[in-house]
C-alpha cells in the first residue's frame, strides 16, 4: 500500500523498492524499434535524484499506461 516493488534478473536477481510518497514522476518512453512491436518502458523518478530509481523495460504500452496511472492514483491519495 505505501511502495512500489519491482524484481528482475535470471542469473542476478534485483529487487528494487520505491515508496509512493517519494515519486516525483512517471515517463512512458518508445523509442522506433519498441513502437514498431507496441513496446513501452516505465521509468519512475523520486526526489533528490536525477537519474530515474525503476525501470520497467518490455512491456506493452497499455500496461505502462495502466502501470502509470495507478502510480498516479497512489500518490495523489
Amino acid at each position: 500500500n505505501k511502495d512500489i516493488s519491482y524484481k528482475k534478473g535470471v542469473f542476478f536477481k534485483k529487487l528494487t523498492t520505491v515508496p509512493f510518497s517519494r515519486i516525483q514522476h512517471i515517463e512512458v518512453d518508445e523509442g522506433p524499434f519498441s513502437r514498431f512491436f507496441k513496446l513501452a518502458s516505465l521509468s519512475v523518478f523520486t526526489a533528490g535524484d536525477s537519474s530515474d530509481d525503476l525501470v520497467i523495460k518490455g512491456i506493452t504500452k497499455k500496461e505502462a499506461l495502466e502501470i502509470k496511472e495507478f502510480i498516479s492514483q497512489k500518490i495523489n491519495e
